[in-house]
């Protein structure tokens, strides 16, 4: 089961999804995934070994391309 959460960094929120047991698993989605829905059954398969984190990349959730290494820092 995936459950989505956010942090705060500088300010704004960095929306994550994060689910699963075991090793930890950073996913960084690129732009050729067909669908949200083919998206997150790939994750969920992966939290059957792993305990995932996704951060959503630049999108509604992040102001602009911009603020994308200030955004994605955070998560180190």
């Amino acid at each position: 089961m995936l459950t989505e959460k956010h942090v705060l960094i500088n300010g704004k929120r960095a929306y994550y999804l994060t689910g699963g047991k075991g090793s930890p698993l950073l996913f960084l989605h690129g732009w050729l995934l067909p669908s949200a829905a083919a998206y997150r059954k790939g994750l969920e398969l992966l939290t059957r070994h792993f305990r995932v984190y996704a951060p959503s990349m630049v999108s509604e959730h992040s102001a602009s391309i911009h603020d994308y290494e200030e955004y994605i820092s955070g998560f180190a």
